[in-house]
């Protein structure tokens, strides 16, 4: 007979503790929750109660999760990050005006053939070299969006904000803020971004494990 021998207790209050510390590192700054991979673990729909009027918007990386707390939100902003989205998937964030992160020209090519858009989290490659536009791509998408009535959030990833060495990052910031024109709202920050380069906190800050009680910064 097998006997469960493991568990995990999830304390929301908790939870709800770490949204709070991150408001008082960034009091400036909308808070997007990171909810991916069922929350880290933490189970996505119980996480998602504990957060959704405690920070400003959700996120999640699979439409699936996205599905689930449209279902339970059908008005909270919810951001969907997931990088390959086909026309099917676009127009149902379209119809739930579910934010898609736009990562690749490919995708922004399907998006502006839809009658009607999502909001959008339009992507700059500032180092990281995983995801995001070119800068002369990301200019040109932005301004294709704006002319489809679409004001994008410029965003990027720190590929190395959890380091000891901030020269990396500090790179990483200047590329953004060299490329991303006036007046679109930004966000670079996770959870090691947003309490080592305060600076670059902006509009918005994307707190992720450290909702979750673990420290971000690798030298702690």
């Amino acid at each position: 007979m097998f006997i469960d021998t493991a568990w995990a207790e999830i304390d929301l209050k908790a939870l709800r503790h770490n949204a709070g510390v991150v408001r008082r590192l960034a009091p400036r700054s909308r808070i997007l929750a990171m909810l991916k991979a069922d929350a880290y673990g933490h189970g996505l729909l119980d996480c998602a109660r504990a957060l959704h009027e405690v920070t400003d918007a959700l996120a999640v990386a699979r439409l699936d999760e996205a599905e689930m707390l449209r279902q339970v939100y059908p008005h909270s902003p919810l951001v969907l990050t997931a990088a390959s989205l086909d026309e099917e998937a676009l127009r149902w964030c379209a119809e739930r005006q579910v934010a898609i992160v736009l990562h690749e020209p490919s995708v922004l090519s399907l998006l502006l053939a839809l009658e009607r858009l999502p909001p959008v989290w339009l992507k700059l490659n500032t180092g990281m070299n995983r995801l995001g536009f070119s800068a002369p791509a990301f200019v040109a998408a932005a301004q294709a969006l704006r002319e489809r009535g679409v004001e994008p959030v410029a965003m990027s990833h720190f590929s190395s904000a959890d380091e000891a060495d901030p020269a990396p990052s500090r790179a990483q910031i200047a590329a953004f803020d060299a490329v991303v024109p006036d007046g679109l709202p930004q966000s670079l920050c996770n959870s090691a971004g947003l309490i080592a380069f305060p600076e670059a906190q902006r509009d918005w800050v994307r707190p992720g494990i450290m909702l979750y009680g673990a420290n971000p910064l690798v030298d702690g």
